[in-house]
């Protein structure tokens, strides 16, 4: 069976909703949906912007996904081994963020977990080579983030950068 989804990947930061508006507007081709990895301890803020990306991309045939891989206040209050990031000093004297592992586990596993159901692929069984191009909300500042996705099933594009689509 041959699948090519098209995914936003909703942070509902200032560039994942830049790009969401622009597929809103016929800026970009509309996504088939857009997904938002809920940590569960986003701010009020956060949840107020996106019940209002969630009314214009209704408005323009977007459905957007909530997908949820535990709480992180949750489990950080329970004594629970949670991955934040920390920040330390180099080996140069400068602040720099320590491997954080919250991403991967509250955000790109429940995202995962998420396009598997969708594309009806059972658990542990090999999964399609790029069945999902996943948009990711990446601008020029921080081009060093733009990575190939580790997993097989999708292919990471940037719109920002003009890397697709």
């Amino acid at each position: 069976m041959t699948y090519k989804l098209t995914a936003l990947s909703l942070g509902a930061g200032v560039q994942s909703s830049t790009i969401l508006l622009m597929a809103c507007k016929g800026e970009l081709p509309k996504p088939d949906f857009a997904i938002f990895a809920d940590t569960g301890w986003e701010s009020q803020v956060t949840y107020k912007h996106l019940e209002w990306l969630g009314q214009e991309a209704q408005k323009a045939g977007i459905p957007i996904l909530r997908v949820k891989s535990g709480n992180i206040k949750d489990d950080m209050l329970n004594g629970d081994f949670v991955r934040l990031p920390f920040y330390c000093h180099n080996n140069k004297g400068q602040v720099a963020m320590g491997r954080r592992r919250c991403t991967e586990y509250y955000k790109l596993r429940a995202i995962r977990k998420e396009l598997r159901n969708i594309l009806s692929i059972k658990p542990r069984a090999k999964a399609p080579q790029d069945a999902v191009d996943l948009w990711v909300g990446i601008s020029i500042d921080e081009a060093s983030r733009a990575n190939i996705s580790r997993d097989r099933l999708v292919s990471n594009s940037f719109p920002l950068l003009g890397i697709k689509p």
